[in-house]
């Protein structure tokens, strides 16, 4: 039986099987104006109306009325070419990260400064170990021979010391899935936001990792092109963590071919947004850097409070604007929980 997805008021829910659909349409929670998707009408969403099957609790004359205009919930965007909704201007966009953000900041900055003093940690605790030190006096004592670097005791402390690297790198993917994936959609969403959302990734972790290392394999290889066609297959990839999130059962690589496609015809937006992010970074730095003209000591002093707005402000600012974006993708075939 197909999945059906609809949406109400601009928000995406689903996917819920005809007959959900049908109890919606007759208790009034399903309009004849609202959109409908499911995989049978490709990258285009229907109005419900136009669905065999559904009968709506509204009167008639209400249902003609909605079938002769946009629903509430897209009324804002144009179609394109696809048949898909517009996606709404960055601006906007932005506005809505910031009126997501107004309460929270805490929380966010909260988990940020957890995730940076949990990273030191971890690198102080593996810096502490005697393995590099052991790997040095190998190197040392061998005077480069390719014989004795070859000897089962140098490799197996290089094998080490690669593995615990392996695995410093891999619990900050998680940790910074927890802030910018998990807590950026809560917040996105209104939704609770909690520092306890900076270890949700652990649960998860395989599959996450998984779709990282894909991800990580795709733009490597595609920069080996050169460096535009890795930036371009960045940003397809962009929404792969988001789309894990909200699909529990789907897997890694499905999420990444499912990032390219609600991407395409994006990318050129999200990047701009990204642009406009890094432009007020470069605004907050200017006053230090013009500081070295006559002063180190005062460009060290005004260095701080630049770093800080944009770690602490424009960090998390840019992250749930990214989850937004996210949301209001119109290719995007999987409700907000």
């Amino acid at each position: 039986m197909s999945a059906w997805y609809y949406a109400v008021n601009g928000e995406r829910s689903g996917p819920v099987e005809f007959t959900e659909l049908e109890r919606l349409a007759r208790e009034g929670g399903l309009r004849a104006g609202d959109l409908v998707w499911t995989a049978d009408f490709g990258e285009q969403w229907k109005p419900a109306w136009t669905v065999d099957g559904l009968v709506f609790g509204d009167a008639p004359s209400v249902a003609h009325e909605a079938a002769s205009r946009p629903s509430a919930a897209f009324s804002a965007h144009e179609a394109d070419s696809s048949g898909r909704t517009g996606l709404e201007p960055v601006q906007d966009l932005c506005r809505q990260a910031r009126e997501a953000l107004r309460g929270r900041y805490g929380t966010m900055i909260g988990a940020m400064l957890i995730m940076v003093v949990i990273q030191m940690a971890v690198d102080f605790l593996v810096s502490s170990l005697p393995l590099e030190s052991s790997l040095k006096e190998s190197i040392t004592r061998s005077e480069g021979s390719l014989q004795a670097m070859a000897s089962p005791d140098f490799l197996a402390v290089r094998l080490i010391t690669l593995a615990i690297q392996g695995v410093v790198m891999c619990v900050n993917v998680l940790l910074q899935y927890g802030v910018s994936t998990v807590m950026a959609l809560n917040i996105a969403r209104n939704d609770a936001a909690e520092v306890g959302n900076l270890f949700e990734g652990f649960a998860d972790g395989w599959r996450i990792l998984w779709a990282a290392g894909i991800m990580g394999l795709k733009m490597l290889l595609w920069s080996l092109l050169f460096i535009i066609p890795g930036i371009v297959a960045s940003y397809s990839y962009s929404m792969t963590l988001f789309i894990l999130r909200d699909n529990p059962g789907m897997k890694a690589a499905e999420a990444v071919r499912e990032s390219k496609r609600i991407m395409t015809g994006y990318k050129g937006k999200l990047l701009g947004m990204h642009a406009w992010f890094m432009l007020l970074a470069l605004l907050c730095m200017l006053p230090p850097f013009a500081a070295m003209l006559f002063s180190p000591v005062m460009a060290a002093v005004l260095m701080v409070p630049a770093v800080l707005v944009i770690v602490f402000w424009i960090g998390p600012y840019a992250t749930v604007a990214s989850a937004q974006f996210y949301r209001h993708l119109p290719g995007r075939t999987h409700g907000d929980r």
